[in-house]
Parts: structure tokens; C-alpha cells; sequence
């Protein structure tokens, strides 16, 4: 009987150790006035890009631009990194609600550093959630689900995309 408490007790306090161990996901909801975006992912990170105007990123991420095929100027809307920092522009984005996600219509997968850009005639908003494995960005048009992307600490790096409203564009 007492060894049944014991391990009783054992198990339990082993399970609210790994509880607090692992952090719940957050997820943040950006509203941004962008009808066309191109999402660029960074599995190493990147150099100081100075035509982009964004400082270097060693830790591998995921960014959100306004649409220009030279992505000239400050057309940067969301940045969201495997460590867990996001960041968003003001300027453009403002906060949202959360909605479920839906299938995707016309589903493509890559994988890598890549670069995939959606037109579409509504404005876009994007759903970043970050884990402990790293970070999730999902763009989306009212419930419609156009891409998701995802990144891991360790530079796994896909994108899936609805090949109806999106197209893969030149690694950045």
C-alpha cells in the first residue's frame, strides 16, 4: 500500500514538474492593411539585409512583407523568430481576434529558405504562435487559411500555401 502511495505521489509530482517545464503556446493576431504579402523564411537567419532594411538575425525566423518584388524600403509588416521573439510594424498592423484555422484550398508544400507571396482582394491577417520548438505564422483572409508556415529552433524551416491565391517566388 505504501509503495502504491509513494508512486502515486511520484508520478504525480513528475507530471506537474514537466507542466511547468513546458511552456504553454502563445499565439498573437496581427490585422495588417496588406492585400498582397510575400513571406520569406530564414532557417540560418541572415546577414544585415540593407535593401530590406532589417538588421542581421543569426536565430532562424519568418517575415512578413508588404508585397515588392525588390523589397525596397520599409515594407516590412511581421517578423517571428524559433526564439520567440515577434515583432510587427505599428504602422500597418494592428491586434486581432483568433479564428479556427480551415484546410487549405490548394495545398503546396516547400521546404527551406524560401520565399512564397499571396495576392488576394482583402486584407490579410496573420496568426504567429510560438512553442518552446520554435514558431508557427499562419496568414489568412476572414477564415480562410492561405499559408502556414513554421520554423524550429534548429532551422527546420516549411511553408505550406494555397497554390490558388499563392506562388513560390526565388529563395531570398
Amino acid at each position: 500500500m505504501r509503495i502504491r502511495v509513494v508512486l502515486g505521489i511520484a508520478v504525480l509530482a513528475a507530471s506537474l514538474a514537466a507542466a511547468v517545464a513546458t511552456p504553454a503556446s502563445k499565439t498573437k493576431v496581427y490585422f495588417c492593411g496588406a492585400v498582397q504579402q510575400t513571406t520569406l523564411l530564414w532557417p540560418h537567419g541572415h546577414k544585415t539585409l540593407r535593401s530590406f532594411h532589417v538588421p542581421a538575425a543569426h536565430t532562424p525566423n519568418i517575415q512578413v512583407y508588404r508585397y515588392d518584388p525588390n523589397f525596397a524600403g520599409g515594407n516590412l509588416l511581421v517578423y517571428a523568430d524559433a526564439a520567440g521573439r515577434v515583432k510587427r510594424v505599428k504602422t500597418y498592423c494592428s491586434s486581432g481576434p483568433s479564428v479556427p484555422p480551415s484546410q487549405i484550398t490548394d495545398p503546396q508544400t516547400v521546404k527551406g529558405k524560401r520565399a512564397v507571396s499571396c495576392s488576394i482582394r482583402a486584407t490579410q491577417t496573420f496568426e504567429i504562435t510560438t512553442t518552446a520548438k520554435g514558431v508557427t505564422v499562419r496568414g489568412r483572409v476572414a477564415s480562410r487559411t492561405l499559408w502556414i508556415a513554421s520554423m524550429t529552433r534548429h532551422g527546420a524551416a516549411k511553408i505550406t500555401y494555397d497554390g490558388s491565391a499563392c506562388e513560390l517566388g526565388p529563395s531570398p
